[in-house]
């Protein structure tokens, strides 16, 4: 119609309108033709397919683990996102709170999951990488950590139950002036309720240039990326010490720098690290395993002390003893005794 009109009245205006729609035309055809491959994967979604054929295969797998490891008219805990706990749970497994992880609304409804994650002797069943969107969750977290250990998992779901290895009752530690923190645990309800604590953080420390950081714990498979036995590190300042993400080992690092070294599953474990201005010392059961060099002095941390997490989504599940720090370091005689001490008091 537009080129009609230009015919018949040789309007100049109409002329340049017909001049610009053209230009439309041909640089429309151009951008579609060079954006097909764009246009044809938004109208066959093969990607999202994929990925929903990935989720499909994932939520069948860990919903027949689920019902494998679990019996008809079973009380448990499922922690998952919001859309999966529908999913898993049928009329025939009973959730141990209600309302459920995806019904949560009220801070009383947290506090009642809170409680029977801590007293309850029910297993649970998590995804861990669901909850991150979740810090109302850190708390039962910590709870987790404090009184739950491994018992299998199947691809992003983990079975855990109720920790049956007991924290020895003994205190190792001699404490010496030059104590920065120290920390004995136990399995009443006083010593549960300091370590879950200590897992949402205990406050800033300072340390000095040289400094001793002394841990006895249990190690076993973790479920969260570097479990953390003791830290204060945020932005590669502080120190911490943790679990390397799929692997039997550990990590001690400060300022930035780390040395890594092989921990054994399901036996209690005790280690220190000496840090000097210039090197770090690290003992294992009364042994030196391992001398790396450092660059300078400790850079001092704002972030808080945390103990079996560090600061989120990094909780230790299973028994941590007792820690210390001091600003001081420790002699391998005093070491060796320790740990003396230590071999003694957990083979009684």
């Amino acid at each position: 119609e537009l080129w009609q009109q230009v015919k018949a009245t040789n309007d100049i205006a109409l002329n340049v309108l017909f001049v610009f729609f053209l230009f439309i035309v041909s640089y429309s055809l151009p951008e579609t033709l060079l954006n097909a491959d764009k246009i044809y994967a938004d109208f066959y979604q093969k990607p999202e397919k994929e990925a929903q054929q990935l989720e499909q295969q994932m939520y069948e797998g860990n919903r027949e683990f689920f019902l494998h490891k679990t019996n008809e008219y079973e009380v448990l805990h499922l922690l998952s996102s919001r859309k999966y706990p529908g999913l898993y749970l049928d009329s025939k497994r009973i959730n141990a709170t209600n309302p459920g992880l995806e019904d949560l609304f009220l801070l009383s409804d947290i506090r009642r999951l809170e409680r029977s994650l801590r007293d309850d002797p029910y297993d649970l069943f998590i995804e861990p990488y669901n909850l991150g969107h979740m810090p109302y969750l850190n708390r039962s977290l910590a709870i987790i950590g404090a009184t739950y250990e491994y018992t299998d998992v199947h691809e992003t779901m983990y079975q855990l139950q109720k920790r049956k290895t007991p924290i020895p009752a003994q205190t190792f530690f001699a404490g010496t002036n030059a104590d920065v923190f120290h920390r004995k645990y136990t399995d009443d309800t006083a010593g549960v309720e300091m370590r879950i604590q200590d897992g949402l953080g205990v406050g800033a420390v300072t340390l000095k240039s040289e400094f001793s950081v002394q841990v006895l714990f249990y190690p076993g498979v973790q479920m969260f990326p570097y479990a953390t036995i003791i830290g204060n590190n945020a932005d590669n300042n502080g120190f911490v010490l943790s679990k390397v993400l799929y692997s039997p080992n550990y990590l001690f690092a400060v300022n930035g720098k780390s040395v890594t070294f092989s921990v054994p599953f399901y036996q209690w474990e005790y280690c220190v690290i000496n840090v000097f201005a210039d090197h770090l010392d690290v003992y294992q059961n009364g042994n030196l395993v391992s001398s790396f060099p450092i660059a300078g002095p400790i850079q001092q941390s704002a972030g808080p002390l945390c103990i079996g997490n560090l600061g989120d989504m990094h909780y230790f599940i299973g028994p941590i003893a007792e820690v210390g720090v001091a600003n001081k370091v420790m002699d391998k005689e005093a070491i060796q005794q320790t740990w003396a001490r230590i071999a003694q008091g957990v083979k009684n």
